[in-house]
């Protein structure tokens, strides 16, 4: 980062720091004008837009370039534009850098931190770069690896030699012959939660 000895000045707003976000329970958009949505005055007017992944001009936001670059700059040719982080439909992750000194709390580290194995905002490729400071990367969704029991399974009878192992059947099935599972659940693993808007402190001046 260069000019690091003017945030003390361009980065506060009372206590709001440029490139902040949070979480906001009331309606951001006036109704739709030919098909375009109209932010409202008292989200504009104070600095604010929504994180959803905007591109934005670096000559109108220069403080805030400052402050993120261009870490979520994907897709973007334009070497005067940046993007702002897309938060739609995402739960927010705290960044862990390196593993807990308590080992008490070992459990609740990011298994992906130490493996390197998040990805990278812009490619969604795997991140495997040795910095601490993996700000942006993204998880997508995945299960905790697990095991499954299976009941009235039965040895096979015509299976290989014991030193090939033996196979083994569940009852009325044949050898070899897979069933699948009945689907349940729906398109995605989540919890109980509910949609709010994502606002990302832009700057300390009026919003055209």
């Amino acid at each position: 980062m260069k000019n690091r000895n003017i945030y003390p000045n361009i980065m506060l707003d009372g206590n709001i720091i440029l490139g902040s976000v949070i979480m906001f329970t009331g309606h951001i958009y006036d109704d739709a004008d030919n098909g375009k949505y109209k932010l409202k005055d008292y989200i504009r007017l104070s600095g604010w837009l929504e994180a959803n992944g905007q591109l934005l001009s670096k000559s109108d936001y220069p403080e805030l370039y400052e402050v993120i670059g261009d870490i979520y700059n994907c897709d973007n040719t334009d070497s005067s534009l940046f993007r702002i982080p897309d938060l739609r439909s995402m739960f927010i992750r705290g960044v862990q850098n390196e593993p807990r000194e308590n080992n008490n709390r070992s459990s609740l580290d990011d298994p992906d931190a130490s493996e390197k194995k998040r990805l990278d905002y812009i490619t969604l490729k795997t991140n495997s770069s040795d910095s601490k400071e993996q700000i942006g990367t993204i998880e997508k969704n995945e299960f905790s690896e697990h095991t499954h029991e299976v009941g009235n399974l039965i040895p096979a009878t015509n299976g290989p030699s014991p030193s090939q192992g033996m196979l083994i059947s569940t009852t009325g099935g044949s050898i070899g012959q897979t069933t699948p599972t009945g689907e349940t659940g729906y398109k995605e693993t989540r919890p109980n939660n509910i949609a709010l808007y994502y606002l990302i402190k832009v700057s300390y001046n009026t919003l055209k």
